[in-house]
């Protein structure tokens, strides 16, 4: 009988801890009694989390022809967010110099937000304790343009989409929708001896956003690269502006550095946001040529 008594009193304060999350989720977003959760939640850059809708990696102009996989460790922190988690990324050279494929996914995220940040997201109540998100894969072709000249200009198109992969869309982490861009980039040598180029990139980048509509978006990206021999310095300003204006025009600037033969690589790179997106990014990891 006591043990019957200690089961119902354990129900009991687990529905109405339940009830009191529901309560403060009715009240934080002032439900209306019938809408969905996924109509309070903001799905921009400035109201997600890092991994959700990252700015995509300025293109240079040029197609890498080296096969690989990369594993890497980030770790991204604003006020009220502290994010770590995996990157990996692959490319394959279908023909030299001309076409590739490259893919990129965040297989796992831990993250650990403040009550603040939690009620200003409108994250559903269900998920408050939840501390683990997966993310979408993303999948780009890139072609290269006008190979005649590339002594004087390099050009080079890049298609890309988004699969919705990803967890964790009541907790303001990710989209679990698609979405997709292309761009051309543009890089032109300071001289034909010199080790730096100057890199240009325009585009046009659209997002689901749920439960519908989509959010649009110009795409756009400029910066300094260095490459000699085998080692590459670049930095990059990249951005997109979506025209809704409610967070959704996130502009980063990126300090990257690595190595570039064949076997094993390193890299690192710093990322830090100016425009609706505020995590400051550091990231680490190894690349394999084959």
């Amino acid at each position: 009988m006591q043990r019957m008594i200690l089961i119902f009193l354990l129900f009991l304060s687990y529905t109405s801890s339940i009830a009191q999350s529901a309560e403060w989720w009715i009240q934080n977003v002032q439900w209306d009694g019938v809408s969905h959760w996924s109509k309070y939640i903001t799905y921009t850059s400035a109201h997600l989390g890092p991994n959700a809708l990252p700015v995509p990696k300025l293109s240079n102009g040029n197609i890498d022809s080296m096969n690989s996989i990369s594993v890497s460790a980030m770790y991204q922190s604003m006020k009220g967010d502290q994010t770590t988690n995996l990157a990996v990324y692959g490319n394959y050279c279908i023909v030299k110099d001309r076409i590739s494929v490259d893919a990129f996914w965040v297989p796992v995220e831990y993250f650990n937000v403040s009550h603040a940040l939690k009620e200003q997201r409108k994250i559903f109540y269900y998920v408050y304790d939840v501390k683990k998100a997966m993310g979408d894969i993303h999948l780009n072709l890139n072609i290269n343009l006008l190979n005649k000249i590339r002594d004087k200009v390099q050009l080079s198109l890049r298609t890309g989409f988004r699969y919705a992969t990803s967890s964790e869309p009541a907790a303001a982490r990710m989209t679990d929708a698609p979405g997709y861009y292309f761009d051309i980039s543009a890089a032109k040598p300071f001289s034909k001896q010199s080790s730096f180029k100057l890199v240009m990139m325009a585009g046009f980048l659209a997002w689901q956003r749920l439960p519908s509509g989509q959010d649009d978006a110009f795409l756009f990206g400029t910066g300094i690269e260095y490459n000699k021999k085998q080692f590459q310095l670049q930095t990059h300003i990249a951005g997109f502006i979506g025209y809704l204006k409610n967070g959704d025009q996130p502009v980063v600037y990126r300090l990257r550095a690595g190595s570039n033969k064949k076997g094993m690589n390193w890299f690192a790179q710093f990322q830090q946001g100016l425009h609706d997106f505020k995590y400051t990014t550091g990231e680490m990891g190894g690349r394999f040529v084959f």
